[in-house]
């Protein structure tokens, strides 16, 4: 085989394999499952590259066809990002420190990331109590209306944060969820530079109605804000503590990581960023 016929089929296979991955997202992204026609709208190729590819992710098990014609992901796809949870060096650091605060204080602890302009939980740890809040591991949450985004957020480099800010919804700002969500970015940047100076971020019913939470950001050795640990739990039982009372568990908690990440000014980062 020629040369050019080798890198010929080298692209061949490189562009095959791209249509693949965007055919995986665009299933999992459809709630409602995706038929063979509308993928190959999505990827402009003919009907029978669209087959070809979703067979492939049956056999290999991705997929599956219901039905009405209709694809779907399969247990798989959440399997593979459990791995990579799994071998998340943060997790095994983080954990002993969000079963302690759970402990101490009885609310729903979880460790989170930023990820493509959105907020991952990665681990977790649930609360005491008849009313249980917590976020399950590989679900997502708004940057805007959750503690645990505006903590990360707050701490990004402004060109970071403009790329963030532009995720959330182009040209206008995103969703409003309840009556207390922030309604514009200006308000947005304020409580950023609230956040920086108090040392967390807190959602006052901003996600969801009767739900407040508080998070503290977790530092690398570089000084970036790489993740966050944060409580749930009832407005009522909230405010029964006290909000700057259980910020000062996580701060402890999230210095901790800090450390172990080798951050070695989590004491001082607050007076940082005043």
């Amino acid at each position: 085989m020629s040369k050019p016929e080798m890198k010929s089929s080298s692209q061949g296979s490189l562009k095959t394999l791209l249509k693949g991955l965007r055919a995986l997202e665009e299933v999992c992204r459809r709630k409602n499952g995706l038929k063979q026609s509308e993928l190959a709208v999505v990827l402009k190729a003919d009907r029978s590259t669209a087959l070809r590819i979703l067979n492939t992710m049956i056999e290999a098990g991705y997929l599956y066809k219901d039905a009405d014609g209709r694809y779907h992901p399969t247990m798989r796809i959440p399997w593979l990002s459990h791995l990579i949870l799994e071998g998340m060096e943060i997790r095994g650091y983080a954990r002993k420190q969000l079963e302690k605060v759970t402990l101490e204080t009885g609310f729903s602890s979880h460790l989170a990331i930023l990820s493509e302009g959105q907020v991952v939980y990665v681990d977790g740890e649930e609360g005491r109590g008849m009313i249980k809040v917590n976020a399950g591991i590989g679900n997502v949450a708004p940057v805007h209306c959750s503690a645990t985004g505006k903590a990360l957020a707050a701490y990004l480099e402004e060109s970071s944060l403009k790329t963030v800010l532009r995720g959330l919804s182009g040209d206008s700002f995103p969703q409003r969820y309840t009556a207390n969500t922030i309604k514009d970015f200006p308000e947005l940047l304020e409580e950023f530079s609230l956040t920086r100076q108090r040392g967390y971020a807190v959602d006052d019913e901003e996600y969801e109605v009767g739900i407040k939470c508080v998070a503290v950001p977790i530092f690398d050795y570089t000084g970036a804000a790489v993740a966050t640990i944060g409580l749930s739990g009832t407005v009522s039982k909230i405010e029964e503590i006290g909000i700057e009372s259980l910020a000062e568990k996580l701060q402890a908690a999230a210095a901790a990581v800090s450390s172990n990440l080798g951050y070695a000014n989590s004491e001082k980062r607050g007076e940082e960023n005043a």
